[in-house]
C-alpha cells in the first residue's frame, strides 16, 4: 500500500467510524438498543483499523483487528486493556442482539 492510499484508507476508516458513532447516538435515544450497540461496535471496530493503519497494519477481518490490536497497541502499553475489552465486549453485545 503506498503513503497516499493509506492516508486514504484512513480517512476513509475515520469517516466510518464518525458516521457509526453518530447513528449509534441516534438510535440510542430511540431507544433502538440492539441497533444502538451494533453501530457503537463498529464504530470502535473503525476506529481499531485507521489506528492500525497508522502503523501500516490492515486486516480484512474482525478478529484480525482485534488481535492486531492487542498486539500492537495493548500489549506495548499504547492503549489501556479497557479499549480491547470494549470492543470484545461491544462484538459479543452485537452478535446477541
Amino acid at each position: 500500500m503506498t503513503s497516499e492510499n493509506r492516508r486514504q484508507n484512513i480517512a476513509l476508516e475515520q469517516e466510518r467510524w464518525q458516521a457509526a458513532l453518530r447513528s449509534a447516538d441516534l438510535l440510542a435515544t430511540h431507544a433502538e438498543y440492539a441497533d444502538a450497540v451494533s453501530r457503537a461496535y463498529y464504530a470502535i471496530l473503525h476506529a481499531a483499523r485507521a489506528v492500525l493503519l497508522l502503523e501500516g497494519l490492515e486486516t480484512k477481518t474482525h478478529l484480525g483487528v482485534s488481535q492486531l490490536f492487542n498486539l500492537h497497541f495493548v500489549r506495548s502499553g499504547r492503549f489501556p486493556p479497557d479499549v480491547a475489552r470494549l470492543l470484545t465486549r461491544l462484538q459479543a453485545e452485537r452478535e446477541a442482539a
